[in-house]
């Protein structure tokens, strides 16, 4: 019985006409969307180099490398997954290896990796390499063709004000 009822109610909603009213037809054409403009990017290396919450805004010295020290390597990526931790570093040739906790590179031995930072000890003085992110490249539109667009949409706009 209720099946019945269903079915009928269906079959009314496909017979009987619809009471959505349509908007009425426009005679402006219809606007073209804009290509979105990336955003330009931060100056990160200027924004690390005053952390916010530094009581002084200078980063600590354990963060800059020393002379003599660290200075020709860079870190260029931390992987931690648990207990088990990996770093790949660049080294001042050139040469990417490869290091995890206890493993040595040119005398320094990694003494622990932590989220942004690889601390490296020798001779009991101890170093801290900071991860540097790098911001993602920004990839802009050709000048000329975003003038054609900028224009054509301008008179778009204009002729949509004039109607």
């Amino acid at each position: 019985m209720a099946t019945a009822v269903l079915v009928a109610a269906a079959g009314a909603q496909l017979v009987l006409p619809s009471s959505t009213v349509l908007p009425p037809t426009s005679e402006l054409a219809p606007r073209h969307p804009r290509e979105p403009v990336a955003p330009p990017a931060p100056d990160y290396p200027a924004i690390l180099a005053t952390p916010i919450f530094a009581p002084d805004r200078k980063p600590d010295d354990s963060a800059v490398p020393v002379a003599g020290g660290l200075s020709g390597f860079d870190v260029l990526g931390i992987a931690t997954a648990g207990d088990t931790a990996t770093a790949v570093v660049k080294q001042p040739t050139g040469a990417i290896v490869r290091l995890k906790p206890g493993e040595q590179v040119l005398g320094w031995k990694l003494v622990s990796v932590e989220l942004h930072q690889l601390t490296f000890e020798r001779n009991k003085e101890r170093r801290v390499l900071m991860l540097i992110k790098q911001p993602p490249p920004v990839i802009q539109a050709p000048p000329a063709a975003n003038a054609e667009q900028n224009s054509s949409d301008d008179n778009s706009d204009n002729s949509d004000n004039n109607q």
